[in-house]
């Protein structure tokens, strides 16, 4: 199994947080389909899946949960994981209507990625190369928003800052704020914070092979059982068993 992250260009950083694939190969799990289990995420991912009984794409939407799917051998999937303070049209994507799911991916959006071919031989950097120009064309043809307040939240929690913190330095109401703040991302402040934690700690873990006990006051954690208990309740599954899922796959983040 192979998870890799690569950067959008400088054209699409304001909108595109990475791009990401994941590949399971016939050699994995002997052959066997395999469960597979995610952290939960904040984003949106625009999914470009290739599977032995299934070619298209898909939206994966934000998820408070863990994000859990059978996988057969011989799958890739490529992602375009859009930033959360990202919104677009209601009838294009509605992320309350996707949060924990995936869900079709509408015409307005797969209409402009018809010229490409997601062809699992194909360098991941070729890939983009193509993939890129077909964005232009869906980024200039629906309206983007991007709201300024929720991405000064967003990078305030993401930088460990407290909900009570952030909103105390706001001038404005706090139902104002946790309004405008799920209408846009798709899920509440608090569980904001609590999911993008859980994902930084185990992103650190991963990049600096520190660990994961070192890491835990770093991200708020209290001690050994807060973290346990928090995990707990996201993945409904072992820290130690999701440590060793974790490395059982070749994982290259950016």
């Amino acid at each position: 199994m192979n998870y890799t992250e690569f950067r959008p260009s400088s054209e699409f950083k304001e909108i595109v947080k990475n791009y990401w694939r994941f590949e399971v190969t016939n050699e994995d799990n002997n052959g066997s389909p395999l469960q597979h289990e995610v952290l939960p995420h904040s984003e949106v991912s625009i999914v470009f899946i290739q599977q032995p009984y299934f070619q298209g794409i898909r939206l994966l939407g934000p998820h408070v949960k863990k994000f859990a799917k059978e996988i057969h051998p011989d799958s890739t999937y490529f992602g375009i994981r859009l930033l959360p303070w990202i919104s677009f049209p209601p009838e294009v994507m509605d992320k309350h209507q996707i949060i924990n799911l995936t869900a079709a991916c509408p015409l307005v959006v797969t209409e402009h990625f018809q010229s490409i071919n997601f062809d699992q031989s194909l360098a991941p950097e070729a890939f983009i190369s193509r993939l890129e120009p077909c964005l232009k064309s869906l980024f200039t043809t629906i309206t983007i928003g991007q709201n300024d307040l929720v991405k000064y939240i967003c990078l305030e929690l993401t930088r460990g800052k407290s909900v009570g913190a952030v909103v105390d330095d706001l001038p404005l109401s706090t139902r104002v704020i946790q309004k405008k703040f799920k209408q846009v991302v798709g899920m509440s402040m608090r569980k904001y914070h609590n999911v993008s934690r859980q994902r930084r700690l185990w992103t650190d873990f991963v990049k600096s092979n520190t660990s994961r006990a070192l890491l835990l006051h770093e991200y708020g954690f209290f001690d050994q059982a807060h973290f346990i208990n928090d995990f707990k309740k996201h993945m409904n599954r072992s820290h130690v068993s999701f440590e060793r899922r974790l490395k059982e796959i070749n994982i290259s983040l950016t």
